[in-house]
């Protein structure tokens, strides 16, 4: 979301950036919830049996998702009259972004906790590539949408890599699960 900021800055100005970077931090404040989650649940998962660690991040996945949903969902209904009240009114074009973006948080919170989980592992290759390909995805939405939508076209653009961030990680797991099943290996 950060390098979203610096791109909207450059594709779109400064009054948009300024209401980007309002959009940005509120976001960041919900992804708190699941990064402490899993910055708690790594040094526990890294000295877990590979059984008992895959039992445990499925668990705390749905834990964060069941608070993480709600809040969001809230955040939502609140963020335009919140932003114009703390902000002032001229900010509240922040909101749709926010929106978006909130969204994004609950995908990568939910991700952060496998990817957590993967780390524990020893991080496969496949992972560092992952977020590797998310990244070079972002930059390439945000020079398509960024002009055309403005703020929440780099909003979506966070989103749509989030979710497909999770969806290879989340892949990437069940094939290993499904790998240590056959073999009778332990996995995710």
């Amino acid at each position: 979301m950060r390098f979203d900021l610096l791109m909207v800055q450059k594709l779109r100005g400064a009054e948009a950036a300024g209401h980007y970077s309002i959009a940005v931090p509120m976001a960041d404040m919900l992804y708190l919830l699941p990064a402490t989650v899993g910055a708690i649940l790594f040094p526990k998962l890294a000295v877990m049996p590979p059984e008992n660690a895959g039992a445990t991040t499925r668990r705390t996945a749905w834990g964060v998702a069941c608070l993480m949903v709600p809040l969001a969902s809230g955040a939502i209904l609140l963020a335009r009259p919140a932003i114009a009240l703390v902000f002032g009114e001229p900010f509240a074009p922040a909101a749709p972004a926010f929106m978006v973006l909130v969204l994004g948080t609950v995908a990568l919170g939910v991700t952060t906790i496998f990817s957590q989980h993967l780390a524990a592992l020893g991080f496969p290759w496949f992972c560092v590539g992952a977020w590797l390909a998310a990244a070079a995805a972002n930059v390439a939405l945000n020079l398509w949408w960024i002009p055309r939508y403005g703020i929440a076209g780099a909003a979506w653009a966070s989103l749509v890599c989030y979710l497909g961030a999770g969806l290879a990680l989340g892949l990437y797991a069940y094939l290993r699960r499904r790998e240590a099943s056959l073999t009778g290996a332990s996995g995710l």
